[in-house]
């Protein structure tokens, strides 16, 4: 998965357009995809090349042919791996003023017989000021129109209101008991009420904390650790990992470095790539602890300790083990100890989806 097709589709327009929707909706109207190609290179900065892309691809699109959607689809760069998009569509109900609401039309794995798949996600304001994932079916054709058709439903529910209860898990409260006038049922009443608040109390906090786990906690954080392998400087590497739990996650890759800086300085540049079948395609990188993905950085001196992500696999769980295999060098400074390390992270949304 290329970062900044993940960051712009994912985070950063989702973000401005959080803020500002109806702004957003005149400016891609009047404007086209003018406005976007600022959001594309704030969120390509500090990456690799293999990470970025060309912003030439983008195409803003005004829809107003699906029943019951009115939309503005922002059309992608053809993706090449689950997580990035084919497009983006702000959309809303047809010939409405608003709410105006955040889809994506994702790339998923491709099916047992290699067919592609890509199904429709939302990202939907939640508790604490952040956005949620909230992911759809699978679409069919893979289209903008297709993916409309299938949300026009989606538009009629009222998501404005508060939070979204069947995301925090369960039906929201029900009306409160009648008052009692007194006594023993006045007692039972307030012990009631108490109860109640508690009750919403924990569901909120509950939803915040869904929310931080699918948004709110930092990217450049390293997950659990799943699998490492130790690496020399210069040589080649390969080893395996499995991801054979529940549905999607992202199987992250840091190469972890104990190194010293040479005039202040520090890069290492290699090629790392992972397949489950057939060769792994090895993709160039190049990281310095200065990098928007550098985690953990610990300095003595000119001595350091850092975690640099260099890639990730986001796909189904599956028994068939992923194959990863590179080599990594220090162009500048010196490596004194290497590991690649794999750590894993899902979201509510990969851990519900299908």
């Amino acid at each position: 998965m290329r970062q900044q097709f993940y960051r712009f589709a994912h985070q950063r327009l989702a973000a401005e357009v959080h803020k500002d929707p109806q702004g957003w909706w005149r400016r891609l109207s009047s404007e086209g995809a003018a406005p976007l190609e600022r959001v594309w290179n704030e969120a390509g900065q500090g990456l690799g090349a293999a990470d970025k892309g060309n912003f030439a691809g983008f195409e803003v699109r005004p829809i107003s042919s699906v029943p019951g959607v009115d939309a503005i689809a922002v059309m992608m760069p053809a993706p090449k791996a689950p997580a990035e998009c084919h497009a983006v569509a702000l959309a809303r109900k047809a010939g409405s003023t608003g709410p105006i609401r955040y889809f994506v039309l994702e790339k998923g794995s491709d099916d047992d017989g290699g067919a592609p798949r890509a199904f429709w996600a939302e990202w939907r304001s939640a508790p604490g000021g952040v956005t949620m994932r909230v992911r759809g079916q699978d679409v069919s054709p893979i289209t903008v129109e297709a993916m409309l058709a299938d949300i026009a439903s989606e538009l009629e529910i009222d998501v404005s209101g508060g939070p979204d209860w069947s995301v925090l898990g369960g039906a929201p409260p029900g009306p409160p008991p009648p008052r009692a006038s007194g006594g023993k049922g006045g007692k039972i009443f307030k012990v009631g009420c108490a109860a109640l608040t508690l009750m919403m109390v924990a569901l909120c906090g509950f939803g915040g904390y869904l929310a931080w786990l699918e948004e709110g906690r930092s990217w450049n954080e390293p997950g659990d650790e799943v699998a490492a392998t130790a690496v020399k400087p210069g040589k080649p590497f390969k080893f395996e990992f499995v991801w054979d739990g529940t549905n999607y996650a992202f199987n992250e890759l840091w190469l972890v470095v104990d190194g010293k800086e040479v005039d202040g300085k520090f890069l290492a540049a290699g090629k790392i790539g992972c397949a489950r079948s057939g060769d792994p395609e090895e993709r160039d990188f190049a990281k310095s602890l200065t990098d928007y993905e550098a985690a953990r950085l610990e300095r003595d001196g000119e001595r350091f300790s850092v975690w640099l992500k260099i890639g990730d696999e986001y796909d189904r769980a599956s028994p068939q083990p992923f194959t990863c295999r590179g080599v990594v060098e220090a162009k500048e400074g010196k490596i004194k100890k290497a590991r690649i390390i794999v750590t894993r992270r899902q979201r509510p949304s990969d851990f519900l989806a299908f």
